[in-house]
């Protein structure tokens, strides 16, 4: 059965399409005049994160820091630095790219793309089962979330200031270095929530992240063969390093072994691997290889 788009995003699509601000915060972007014919031609439904960001709040103007509160979904409220392209004086992006540098990969829904985000840092993910209206839910990303369990998007300009509900969806709105972009997770409420963690001025260190190389992958690319992934000389060595593949940019399930023998799934897609390393004293670091194209 197909679900009927929610009001609120009925009401961003119109909004959009007149050159309005979107009443959706998170979702539509107005960046465009014509904001339904920008919908019309969907952006990818997958953004990888960076390597270049770092836990805890950034310590300079020259970043936005991030903060992700999962709620009912579990797991820690997530705070995050995102830094500037190196050679960049300051970071210049729109809030989705503050989140794929802060380090947080990103799923928008088939239907709209990455216009709609369904799905941050994995959650939730397609087996969690959710309560929504009394009914079990389970988050496919096939179309937009139902507006008992979605993510909302907030900002401000400052670690002085307090949340600010955004007008814009994060694919259209430029961030302010300095700032704060927020995400939290709204399950069976009215209203969405503002993240639980307030923006406050950083501490007067931040870890240093890894540095790391970009993994490679060996192997031949065809249905039935196995790719390696070489992950080099990270400095100095984690204590933690963790593997995950990717299939167009989606996690694939239990793909986490230094091997991924390609299947039927992987025909004609684009097949990547994520490397993340940890330890004490050091900021988590990522690091993402080039994508395969699989025959």
């Amino acid at each position: 059965m197909r679900r009927a788009l929610p009001v609120a995003l009925a009401a961003a699509l119109l909004a959009g399409a007149l050159g309005a601000p979107a009443a959706r915060a998170g979702e539509i972007s107005t960046s465009r005049a014509d904001g339904a014919a920008a919908l019309a031609v969907a952006p990818r439904t997958a953004l990888l994160a960076s390597s270049r960001g770092h836990s805890g709040t950034c310590t300079t103007s020259r970043g936005v820091s991030v903060v992700v509160d999962f709620r009912e979904l579990g797991g820690s409220t997530l705070r995050r630095c995102a830094l500037p392209d190196p050679g960049q004086t300051a970071f210049r992006g729109t809030g989705l790219d503050a989140l794929r540098a802060a380090g947080l990969d990103v799923t928008g829904v088939d239907t709209y793309g990455l216009a709609v985000v369904c799905r941050l840092a994995g959650k939730p993910s397609a087996s969690t089962t959710l309560t929504v209206a009394g009914r079990d839910y389970r988050e496919s990303c096939r179309t937009t979330p139902p507006t008992g369990a979605h993510w909302s998007y907030w900002h401000t300009s400052s670690a002085k200031g307090a949340w600010q509900l955004s007008r814009y969806g994060a694919a259209g709105r430029q961030v302010v270095n300095g700032g704060w972009e927020g995400w939290s997770f709204s399950l069976g409420r009215t209203s969405d929530p503002a993240p639980r963690l307030a923006p406050a001025p950083a501490a007067t260190t931040a870890w240093r992240p890894y540095s790391a190389p970009l993994p490679r992958i060996s192997g031949t690319s065809a249905v039935g063969s196995s790719l390696r992934v070489t992950v080099g000389t990270w400095s100095p060595t984690p204590s933690t390093r963790t593997i995950r593949w990717y299939r167009d940019g989606i996690a694939i399930s239990g793909a986490t072994a230094s091997t991924y023998r390609l299947t039927s799934a992987d025909r004609g897609r684009q097949v990547s691997v994520k490397v993340t390393g940890s330890g004490s004293g050091r900021a988590s670091t990522w690091a993402t290889s080039a994508a395969r194209s699989v025959s």
